[in-house]
């Protein structure tokens, strides 16, 4: 009777020990639901609807996580290119203490923009996709992570020179940048963000600024469509980028930081047999390009402007 006793309990907490271990460590039951993002939803009435689910950027950086959500991103650029006539707005968040904790003006506008580089390798045209960046103290996190996306669809305004150069966000200098222009025209259009890039450029260079950066360049690319010939398109695209030279020149820049290059007709980036995508192609592509340090020799083959 005594055994019985003893061994009774002991045994019914080695059972009870048992189980706890089975639920609670190897199946890790737990007596809470852990916290989880909510799905982004990608919604254009009843012809499209998808969602990207997961945590798709970490805190405080750009970088899109992009997993098993390539089917639903792959369905989206499908959409847009089967649409021709419905245009995509990819709003970005970001917090301010996120802000204060890069040195991303806005983190934002980057998490969209890594959303368009998606599509347009995936053939989407940039007069259907439109990105933004905006501060918000909503924005949820778990685990160090967040969602930070929210996509609109509209009905696809008419596409002009105008309303491609408004369309255009300034991220920082190191993110290209497109310039746009009336046809036959080397006068760009400008607009706040590339006003913003303008007067980031020069403060980026200007007093010690050639020496803390002094072999990164201000790349300049221009672009024309295909009306005219070869040569008088290789000739505008150059003009272009020398009229943005004189212009960012004017903000203060030195001479010695730009890099010019005139593509003529050559690297289209909508097709030049419509009259929008026409009004694609005539552009000037601005960015800062970093170079190493060079030394003794090395600096004689700099790029100059031309």
């Amino acid at each position: 009777m005594t055994n019985r006793w003893i061994w009774g309990p002991l045994i019914g907490s080695w059972i009870t020990a048992s189980v706890c271990i089975h639920l609670f460590y190897i199946k890790r039951i737990r007596f809470y639901d852990e916290p989880v993002l909510a799905s982004i939803p990608i919604i254009d009435g009843a012809a499209l609807h998808t969602a990207l689910r997961g945590n798709l950027f970490p805190k405080t950086r750009g970088e899109f996580t992009l997993g098993s959500n390539w089917r639903a991103l792959d369905s989206l650029a499908d959409y847009l290119l089967r649409h021709s006539d419905r245009q995509l707005t990819v709003t970005g968040y970001h917090t301010p203490a996120e802000s204060r904790q890069t040195l991303v003006p806005n983190l934002g506008a980057v998490r969209a923009d890594r959303i368009w580089q998606y599509l347009r390798a995936a053939g989407v045209s940039p007069m259907q996709v439109q990105t933004k960046g905006v501060a918000t103290e909503a924005l949820v996190f778990v685990n160090d992570t967040t969602n930070a996306l929210a996509f609109a669809f509209a009905e696809k305004p008419a596409t002009t020179a105008r309303t491609l150069a408004e369309g255009q966000r300034y991220i920082d200098l190191f993110h290209p940048m497109e310039l746009y222009f009336p046809t036959g025209s080397t006068a760009f259009i400008r607009t706040p963000d590339t006003d913003q890039f303008m007067a980031d450029a020069a403060r980026y260079w200007v007093g010690e600024g050639l020496k803390i950066h002094p072999n990164d360049v201000l790349l300049l690319t221009g672009h024309t469509d295909s009306v005219g010939s070869t040569r008088t398109n290789q000739r505008l695209s150059l003009g272009r980028a020398r009229a943005v030279q004189t212009a960012l020149q004017q903000a203060g820049l030195p001479t010695r930081v730009f890099q010019l290059d005139g593509r003529g007709e050559s690297k289209p980036i909508a097709p030049n047999a419509t009259p929008e995508g026409r009004e694609a192609n005539r552009r000037v592509t601005i960015v800062v390009q970093k170079k190493p340090h060079r030394t003794g020799g090395d600096a004689a083959n700099r790029p100059a402007a031309r």
